[in-house]
């Protein structure tokens, strides 16, 4: 019997050397989602570190809530609350008020305060001491503390000197100007009356009269400090 030929070769040799042949791998057909299983767990994300808060952080309180308790909700309420800190402002300058007093009686024009120094009156242009009245530096600062804000604090601070106006109930507006010197602060306070000065009074010419009655040009009102250029402008 004749033997079987697979590609010309016997078909024992034909198939001894195909099984020596090396055989491809089985492809390994791609997973099959499965559509309604259960997720697969995965690791939480950890958040990212803050930094720790700065000094000044720590110390800043946070803002205090709008229409709180103490906010005013009326304007009588808000009016109360102003007279108020007006009076705590006034008693603070309760000595200031005295001087002012003083000054009156004496019709003096301006009022200088310096730290162990007498308090200093401008009357007709002269200075005149008030012997019994002198101030320490922590009762002006206090002083300056009742009648400035923040921001006029911090400018006094950087440039030594201030100029600005405040007014007092039942009394008068005031004119300062505040200055540093040898380490405290000094004042020099101008009393501005809330009356205005009758022209024949205080003895205007009447050249000086028809001025204000010009309808152009310049008019110049000068001289010394003391003199009555304010008083003369008013009337």
């Amino acid at each position: 019997m004749s033997d079987t030929m697979i590609n010309g070769m016997p078909a024992n040799s034909a198939l001894n050397t195909m099984a020596r042949q090396p055989q491809p791998a089985p492809m390994t057909p791609p997973p099959t989602p499965s559509f309604g299983a259960a997720p697969q767990p995965t690791a939480p994300v950890q958040p990212a570190p803050q930094p720790a808060p700065s000094a000044m952080q720590m110390q800043t309180p946070p803002p205090a809530p709008m229409g709180g308790a103490h906010a005013p909700s009326t304007s009588d309420e808000y009016d109360e609350m102003m007279k108020k800190r007006k009076e705590e402002q006034e008693r603070k300058l309760a000595r200031l008020i005295d001087i002012l007093n003083v000054a009156k009686e004496k019709s003096a024009s301006d009022i200088h305060l310096a730290p162990a120094s007498p308090v200093m009156l401008r009357v007709d242009g002269e200075l005149v001491p008030v012997e019994d009245m002198f101030f320490k530096p922590f009762e002006i600062d206090n002083m300056l503390k009742a009648m400035l804000d923040e921001e006029q604090l911090a400018e006094l601070e950087e440039k030594g000197e201030l100029d600005f106006a405040y007014s007092l109930s039942n009394f008068s507006r005031i004119r300062l100007n505040v200055f540093r010197q040898r380490g405290t602060y000094a004042m020099a306070l101008r009393i501005l009356s809330f009356e205005i000065p009758d022209p024949n009074k205080i003895g205007l010419p009447e050249a000086v009269k028809k001025l204000a009655n010009l309808k152009r040009g310049l008019v110049l009102v000068t001289g010394a400090t003391g003199s009555g250029k304010s008083t003369t402008l008013a009337a």
